[in-house]
């Protein structure tokens, strides 16, 4: 209950349309971060194309900018640095779902507080 809580949480700060429990998510994202890590190569990219789809999603709806005054969902951090970190969470949180380790990351590294 808590989990489902804070990622309405995260997708409330994106859009209150996305508060609801009334949206899909498709794809990789769906997939834990367990089977994410144990997958091939090729379908671990997949999901990596997942998460960029992601985070250039919420750089289209969220305002945050980064220096060079672009919307950048990513902090600044640039793509392969929020991957790295994805992972890194990952390892430790293998039941976690892409869709929800993205939304907690987007949060991490743009210091946004959901509560």
């Amino acid at each position: 209950m808590i989990r489902k809580i804070a990622v309405t949480a995260v997708l409330a700060a994106v859009s209150p349309a996305l508060a609801s429990d009334n949206f899909e998510i498709f794809g990789p994202g769906t997939q834990t971060c367990g089977q994410y890590l144990a997958s091939s190569e090729h379908d671990q990219l997949l999901a990596e194309y997942w998460i960029s789809g992601f985070f250039s999603g919420v750089s289209l709806a969220e305002p945050t900018q980064n220096k060079s005054g672009m919307h950048d969902a990513t902090g600044g951090k640039g793509l392969p640095s929020v991957l790295k970190i994805i992972k890194a969470i990952c390892q430790g949180e293998p039941q976690e779902t892409l869709q929800e380790i993205s939304g907690r990351v987007w949060v991490l590294v743009t210091r946004k507080n959901p509560q």
